[in-house]
């Protein structure tokens, strides 16, 4: 296996898939090693976002807000780094990620700022872009903005009409998109939810990859049995 840069970036994205996150912290860290070494400092954004990630992912299945205190502190300085750069794909990538953790963490209008700031980055990968799209309508939506279902529905049709060159991550973000706005809609129309689910669970079923939303899913639909 490679390991400069990239070779520890894949490593540590294959085994925060695989959930082995301690694994995964252990080759990023290398890797910001590794970017001093071959002088490539760009990478620094991808890494800090990666870190955001795998914290994100540590506070769902632990529930200790801790981690999420250290996601958004790694989001925050894949973004500060990705302005440096004067880069809109990587500034577009690390302000999603941040906007996603301003959203767990309730700082819904920061989420808003941040995700509306990516999206304005116009960057060439419409199927990334129209997944922007869609994680705005649903949090517009669960703001009590009821037009924002149209514009949910609108960007999942471009997100599936799209080509983009990681098959992977085109299946994440649809497969996301479905389930985002099932959450939020659990508690006012569950038989939509239900559909929506349904619909991810299509998508993960295409990709043997996806196992953490296959868990993530599988945590919804438990959730969704337990409305009345």
């Amino acid at each position: 296996m490679n390991n400069d840069v990239r070779g520890l970036l894949i490593q540590a994205e294959q085994a925060r898939e695989r959930g082995d996150f301690k694994r995964s912290l252990e080759l990023l860290s290398n890797a910001v090693t590794k970017t001093f070494d071959e002088r490539k400092y760009e990478k620094l954004v991808d890494i800090t976002a990666s870190e955001a990630l795998i914290y994100r992912h540590l506070f769902a299945s632990t529930g200790i807000k801790d981690y999420l205190i250290l996601a958004k502190h790694s989001a925050m300085a894949s973004v500060e780094i990705a302005r440096k750069l004067n880069d809109p794909t990587a500034l577009c990538v690390s302000l999603y990620n941040a906007g996603k953790i301003q959203e767990d963490l309730q700082e819904l209008e920061l989420a808003l700022k941040s995700y509306k700031e990516a999206i304005e980055q116009n960057i060439d990968r419409p199927a990334m872009v129209a997944e922007m799209k869609t994680r705005l309508a649903v949090l517009e939506f669960k703001q009590g903005d009821s037009s924002a279902m149209d514009r949910f529905e609108s960007a999942l049709s471009e997100l599936k009409s799209s080509n983009d060159k990681d098959n992977y991550a085109k299946a994440v973000w649809e497969s996301g998109a479905y389930m985002h706005m099932a959450e939020a809609l659990i508690e006012t129309d569950k038989d939509k939810a239900k559909q929506f689910l349904s619909e991810a669970e299509k998508v993960i079923a295409s990709d043997m990859r996806l196992k953490l939303r296959k868990e993530q899913l599988e945590k919804l639909k438990t959730k969704l049995s337990t409305v009345s």
